[in-house]
């Protein structure tokens, strides 16, 4: 089982309109409000007896202080991340007999403050 994964990250973009910097401000600071979770995003396994997906995830390169099993999303967004931290991400797959697959290759997000 191989999984790559991808994250999305914050597509915000500021229109220079005669914005004020009172709204440039406010907009700034949605910004760092919603840049507190990653979403992270995979191709389905085609397995036939895929029966879900784990999240890994944690602050130290290789070593994953949180799981969350995610079941047969192929979308996931990790929520309640502090500001300042670098995160790494692996996924498994693992199929109807329980059988867990070797991490995916490892990604990171820096969190902005």
């Amino acid at each position: 089982m191989n999984i790559i994964l991808r994250y999305r990250g914050l597509n915000a973009r500021a229109f220079w309109h005669g914005l004020v910097e009172a709204q440039l401000k406010r907009l700034q600071n949605l910004a760092a409000i919603a840049s507190a979770q990653v979403t992270l995003e995979w191709d389905s396994n085609t397995e036939p007896d895929l029966d879900g997906y784990k999240v890994y995830y944690g602050t130290t390169v290789g070593s994953y202080e949180f799981v969350v099993d995610v079941g047969n999303q192929t979308v996931y967004t990790v929520t309640g991340l502090d500001r300042g931290e670098t995160y790494f991400f692996a996924a498994t797959a693992y199929n109807v007999y329980g059988t867990e697959s070797a991490y995916s290759s490892e990604i990171s997000c820096e969190i902005p403050l």
